[in-house]
């Protein structure tokens, strides 16, 4: 990306990175889940100071919980329970689509004047 030929007053290039709310909010035992999804954080800050001389942005999706496979056959329902309800109260979980949407944006020209940032995905079930 540093040596890619555009005109000077467009970027160079994007890169978007996936941690999640844990990197942001720790979790009783998530400990080395939630230290690992911090130090995407952290890269993410450090890369945009860093790139960010090169028309590069840098930022992070944080995404919360989210009805994957991972999870096996189980609905969205059942997965919300042991969790803090979301502000967006028409859906429990959310769905690959939302993070989906949120890369899509950071792709996104309407984007270019974003660096460093961590996004939560989590339909406010939780505010960093």
């Amino acid at each position: 990306m540093v040596k890619a030929k555009v005109p000077e007053d467009q970027l160079r290039g994007k890169i978007i990175n996936i941690s999640s709310v844990r990197g942001k909010l720790g979790r009783a035992n998530f400990a080395e889940y939630s230290a690992s999804k911090a130090g995407v954080v952290s890269l993410t800050q450090t890369l945009a100071m860093e790139l960010g001389k090169f028309r590069i942005t840098v930022n992070a999706i944080c995404p919360g919980l989210i009805l994957t496979p991972i999870y096996g056959n189980i609905t969205a329902e059942n997965l919300a329970k042991n969790n803090p309800p979301p502000a967006l109260s028409y859906k429990p979980v959310g769905m690959p689509e939302d993070v989906a949407g949120a890369a899509f944006f950071l792709a996104s020209s309407d984007s270019d004047w974003i660096t460093g940032q961590s996004i939560l995905v989590c339909g406010g079930q939780h505010f960093i």
